[in-house]
């Protein structure tokens, strides 16, 4: 090999480590690497109904919106304005609004916040109780609600006020945690 042709391999091995070495920095900068923690939003939908179907076919709950982001990463979702509707088989239909619900995982609990009103209708007497709350998590899978903030119950034969609740929908009970003050009318 003459001696030109040496001399330019060894410019081009040195722009080549070069050029690897400012690229592994550019990488290596914290401001323009991927984080896995990072929120990437996976899909997005608008005016959405979804279904919650059980193993044996049955709806377990079904999820209306006007705005639905799940991110990738965490398998967290976030809807705007929703409508969750639950039907107890010859019992009763619970119905859950709020202006934003947010589930952490896939089948976890749903935590429904700000002006959260729940409606039960009993299908035995077609009776009617409301629910109002700041935030109410809903466990599709116990089919249970609780939360730690205040409430107001209603219906036809009075209301009742208190802070924090549980409850089962399956068992048709509720449990105020505290400060309970009720009306009940004759």
């Amino acid at each position: 090999m003459n001696r030109s042709g040496f001399i330019f391999l060894l410019v081009a091995i040195t722009i080549a480590l070069v050029f690897t070495w400012i690229n592994t920095q550019w990488l290596t900068y914290s401001n323009l690497s991927f984080n896995q923690k990072d929120k990437k939003i996976d899909y997005y939908l608008s005016d959405f109904t979804l279904l919650n179907i059980q193993t044996d076919g049955t709806v377990r709950y079904q999820i209306k919106g006007q705005h639905l982001i799940h991110q990738q990463s965490s398998g967290a979702s976030e809807i705007y304005l929703p409508f969750i509707e639950v039907k107890q088989k010859n019992i009763s239909q619970t119905s859950l609004s709020a202006r934003k619900a947010i589930q952490k995982q896939k089948n976890g609990p749903i935590t429904l916040q700000s002006e959260v009103l729940v409606k039960q209708q009993n299908y035995s007497n077609n009776d009617i109780i409301q629910l109002k709350s700041s935030d109410v998590t809903y466990n599709p899978v116990k089919k249970s609600l609780s939360s730690k903030n205040a409430i107001m119950l209603t219906s036809k034969l009075g209301y009742l006020k208190g802070i924090g609740f549980t409850g089962n929908l399956e068992k048709q009970e509720i449990r105020i945690l505290s400060h309970v003050q009720s009306e009940i009318k004759p």
